[in-house]
């Protein structure tokens, strides 16, 4: 069975954006910094006084308080604020005597997290600083997290992510109107950031879960909101959240009995949840209606539902994944889908195919060999290529990659296989 986390940890993954975004729309952009250390320290507060199980009745509310005192206090000592407008001193000394228990109501963080991500997807920023800022800011990402969803060292990440702040901040001093013609501009970014929430969620880079369920669910939640929102609903945000629906569909056939990694050939399908995947065809219906051509959403949504519906492992129709993927890379080629398109290669055309394709791929991406993933794929292609002591090291390097333990047992469990 998945371990627990620290209730503090957990929470503040969840509470993270929201915080951000409350105290940057009050005290504007320009205390970014000063934001994120004063929430940092909520945190480590948290992890000191709570228990395991020990949680304070509002616990959001609790690290709004800590954070909102810590930024007043840091401000005070600096003088900063006797320094600057009396208006601006009267507003943090009334925010600082607020009861403990406050937090502004479900509308006004949902409000303010949807306009954290806008800001953050600035049309004066380049798009990986748009999407960085987004991870960090909205999704509270660690450097590790991040560097893993672009691909990126962790100390590339922390020096980029100062630079794009920076840049942020110099752009924009206070959260913008959410309801704006102008942010529809944003609303390609805004989903990739979604997606990539998703996924982390889906797939954790570190740690002894399998998946972080509370961060899925955020992402479908945001995107819902968009969803719901006539100025930024789209065909890609329906697609989006087929996806997101179709993939939700098989949490609870990702393990075994034992809490151990099942993967697809092993999973128990009667597991997975029907009505999901009726609501996930609901929405990839819907996509259909706005879009001239499909969008990689569509595709991705796509070989997710073939494998939902498939009635085991021996039925998924491979031949058509292939294809989906085939289409996703000739319309954005991306290095981590080329890699992904080479599982249903080796099933739909054998290993000889698909191993020739992975010595052209890390070839291209020589940065793909510091991926765990990278390995695991080498590891099936050389099982089914009859190479047992290849595709042992192949899994044993996957192990040593990953940062998550449960796909590191899993890795082990294959090589000793």
């Amino acid at each position: 069975m998945q371990k627990a986390e620290h209730p503090a940890g957990h929470l503040f993954r969840e509470a993270y954006g929201e915080l951000v975004a409350l105290m940057v729309g009050k005290y504007g952009m320009s205390l970014l910094d000063e934001i994120e250390d004063a929430i940092q320290e909520s945190l480590l507060r948290a992890m000191q006084q709570w228990g395991y199980g020990q949680v304070p009745e509002k616990p959001k509310a609790w690290l709004y308080t800590v954070a909102r005192n810590r930024l007043v206090d840091v401000l005070r000592r600096e003088r900063r604020i006797l320094d600057s407008d009396p208006a601006d001193f009267r507003t943090l000394q009334a925010a600082d005597t607020d009861p403990p228990d406050h937090l502004p109501d479900d509308r006004v963080v949902e409000d303010s997290r949807l306009r954290m991500i806008f800001a953050c997807c600035h049309p004066s920023l380049k798009p990986r600083q748009q999407l960085l800022l987004s991870l960090k800011l909205v999704a509270g990402f660690s450097n590790a997290e991040v560097g893993r969803a672009l691909i990126r060292k962790e100390h590339t990440v922390a020096r980029a992510y100062t630079r794009a702040k920076n840049q942020l901040k110099e752009v924009l001093e206070t959260l913008e109107a959410t309801h704006a013609i102008g942010l529809r501009s944003r609303i390609t970014i805004v989903n990739r950031v979604l997606y990539v929430l998703f996924t982390e969620g889906y797939q954790p880079t570190r740690g002894d879960l399998l998946l972080k369920k509370d961060m899925c669910h955020e992402a479908i939640r945001l995107a819902l909101i968009l969803r719901s929102n006539p100025y930024f609903a789209n065909s890609e945000t329906e697609a989006l959240l087929a996806l997101m629906c179709f993939h939700c569909a098989r949490f609870e056939a990702r393990l075994d009995r034992s809490g151990r990694i099942a993967d697809l050939s092993r999973q128990d399908r009667s597991l997975y949840n029907r009505e999901l995947i009726e609501i996930g065809r609901e929405h990839l219906n819907r996509s259909h209606g706005g879009s001239a051509s499909p969008s990689g959403y569509h595709l991705e949504a796509g070989i997710s539902l073939l494998h939902c519906t498939a009635k085991d492992f021996e039925s998924t129709d491979w031949k058509a994944i292939l294809l989906l993927y085939d289409e996703q890379l000739k319309r954005q080629y991306s290095p981590m889908a080329a890699l992904n398109r080479l599982v249903p290669l080796v099933f739909a055309q054998g290993p000889a195919p698909a191993q020739a394709a992975y010595r052209a791929l890390t070839g291209r991406h020589p940065e793909l060999e510091e991926h765990h993933l990278a390995h695991a794929i080498s590891g099936l292609i050389l099982r089914k290529a009859n190479c047992p002591e290849a595709a042992t090291q192949a899994y044993q390097r996957a192990a040593a990659l990953t940062t998550n333990d449960l796909e590191a047992a899993h890795y082990q469990r294959m090589a000793s296989e």
